[in-house]
């Protein structure tokens, strides 16, 4: 599935059929292998707000926040593979579907080298307290970025994982806790309940990061 903002999707198809890529598989007109979704913004009328967006407004469209919503737009699936679009894949994907979660709702990367001290400190700090009972974000605990997810969307519906992202979009949209989209949301609600993913998953900021090492390049997935 390639996930689009609603209104667009016959102008992607049309795109893609001229650039060769076709929609079903081999001869069959009554398969289809990739198909075309529409997200509707109105699943976030009121709901969400960027403050500040230093990407010159790429943060802020609603599409970037489909990947809260997948056990609603596919409801007969169970698991789902979440990819950037400027994600490079080098491996069969299935290895990753197949990973065990644990009933963990979502696997990511581990971000080694950002922490949650670095994110996330005052208002943040307090609104997490309040709503987890006195529970403390921890400055050395690892994030995650969240280009490339596995998602298994029976937990995340019994977690009830959209619900809370949602609380704490709406706690952002009246007190401003953060300045970026839809990445801060799932650090803090899913604080300790991440399934963490090997490295060579997800290579984060690759196009502009210069300290990766050939040995590590070479893991990439």
């Amino acid at each position: 599935n390639i996930l689009v903002p609603q209104g667009i999707e016959l102008d992607v198809q049309t795109y893609l059929r001229c650039h060769g890529i076709s929609f079903f598989a081999g001869h069959s007109n009554h398969v289809p292998t990739l198909t075309v979704t529409a997200f509707d913004p109105a699943f976030l009328k009121g709901k969400y707000a960027v403050h500040h967006d230093r990407n010159h407004g790429k943060l802020a469209p609603p599409a970037n926040f489909a990947r809260y919503y997948f056990h609603r737009l596919f409801p007969r699936l169970d698991r789902a593979i979440y990819l950037d679009v400027d994600v490079v894949v080098q491996e069969d994907l299935g290895k990753l579907w197949r990973v065990d979660m644990k009933g963990r709702a979502m696997g990511a990367v581990p971000r080694t080298s950002k922490k949650y001290g670095d994110f996330f400190r005052g208002r943040v700090r307090d609104v997490f307290r309040q709503r987890y009972h006195g529970k403390e974000i921890k400055d050395g605990e690892v994030t995650f970025n969240a280009g490339v997810l596995l998602l298994d969307l029976g937990a995340w519906r019994r977690h009830g994982v959209t619900e809370e992202l949602e609380w704490w979009m709406a706690e952002n949209l009246r007190h401003e806790l953060w300045i970026y989209g839809t990445q801060p949301p799932l650090p803090v609600a899913l604080y300790q309940r991440l399934h963490q993913l090997p490295a060579g998953w997800n290579f984060d900021s690759l196009g502009y990061e210069t300290t990766y090492q050939p040995q590590q390049l070479d893991r990439a997935k």
